[in-house]
């Protein structure tokens, strides 16, 4: 996880007083790793993808194709983590937080770095996504649509986008590539079930519940802050989607897990993933906890009662993020 190498670099925007100041600080550390441990998840799943594949798969043509997709997602899943990190970094300025220069740069070069992964992964695969894009009339998605946009965010800095929905989109549209990528490497088409579920989580299921668990962490997150309520009404949609979403996954992979048996020898697949899926659970279900709270007029919220709800402190979740994430 990237940390600020740049402690005492003016502030990219001045907050009202230094306390808040403090507090903004803290809650970047601590937001970030939710998103963290949710794409160290991720990882796992790609490995598990390639492993049914190479086990399982009679239709070597079908198996290569399966096994670039699965490395393209890989790349994938880098954009997503930092795409989502500076969209939380940018709201956190929109409401007042100070963050130095350096960071916000260094967000952006992680960033542009990720695009270029990207693109050099597989560019067979690569041109024949951005054929089906364009014939689905997705011409938003395609990798050179995706770079525009992201170079409109960084023009217009970080609260400014965010506040013209710049950074929303691109993040939608970034998260919606993901079942695409399924498709034309025919993840999504594979006949036998264990692998079939195990796509299904990893590229329709995996990427919206890491951008709702950010998307509610920083809500209650901001209300911590700030100290001020945050809107029941958002929180009910917010939590109610995020607790959809991690029983959808909790399904495909329970499933996934059923099916291997019969169609391979992999006996690694649960025990591998299992621990990774009840820990995202256990923070996912901290937010909703949270959350639910809020709904029903509980206290208001402080920094430190968000960490020990969703069992998240500095430094935990580090050491899991080195060893899963792709380098």
């Amino acid at each position: 996880m990237r940390r600020n190498p740049f402690p005492s670099a003016p502030a990219y925007r001045s907050s009202p007083s230094e306390a808040r100041t403090r507090f903004g600080r803290f809650r970047l550390r601590i937001w970030h790793k939710l998103v963290v441990i949710a794409m160290a998840f991720l990882v796992p799943l790609l490995v598990a993808v390639a492993y049914l594949v190479n086990q399982q798969n009679g239709s070597i043509n079908v198996a290569q194709q399966e096994l670039a997709g699965t490395a393209y997602l890989r790349s994938l899943s880098a954009l997503t983590l930092d795409l989502i990190q500076y969209r939380s970094v940018s709201t956190e300025i929109a409401h007042g937080a100070q963050v130095a220069p350096q960071q916000i740069a260094a967000l952006q070069s992680a960033v542009d770095g990720d695009f270029t992964q990207l693109k050099g992964t597989d560019p067979s695969l690569q041109r024949r996504l951005d054929e089906a894009l364009t014939t689905a009339g997705k011409g938003q998605l395609v990798f050179a649509g995706l770079i525009g946009q992201w170079q409109e965010v960084k023009a217009v800095g970080p609260d400014d986008a965010l506040a013209t929905g710049f950074t929303q989109q691109l993040v939608g549209n970034q998260l919606s590539l993901y079942s695409y990528v399924g498709d034309v490497s025919k993840i999504n088409l594979d006949p036998q079930p264990d692998t079939f579920y195990i796509g299904s989580a990893l590229s329709a299921l995996e990427p919206p519940l890491v951008n709702q668990i950010s998307s509610l962490g920083d809500t209650v997150g901001i209300a911590a802050q700030t100290r001020h309520p945050a809107d029941t009404d958002g929180l009910i949609q917010a939590s109610g989607l995020l607790s959809q979403q991690l029983g959808q996954l909790n399904d495909a992979l329970n499933r996934a897990f059923d099916a291997t048996p019969a169609h391979n020898n992999d006996t690694d697949l649960s025990p591998a993933l299992a621990p990774l899926l009840d820990q995202v659970s256990t923070t996912a279900n901290g937010l909703i906890g949270i959350a639910d709270q809020q709904i029903s007029g509980g206290s208001a919220l402080t920094l430190a009662g968000v960490q020990g709800g969703t069992g998240v402190s500095p430094g935990s979740w580090t050491p899991v993020v080195m060893r899963q994430r792709p380098a």
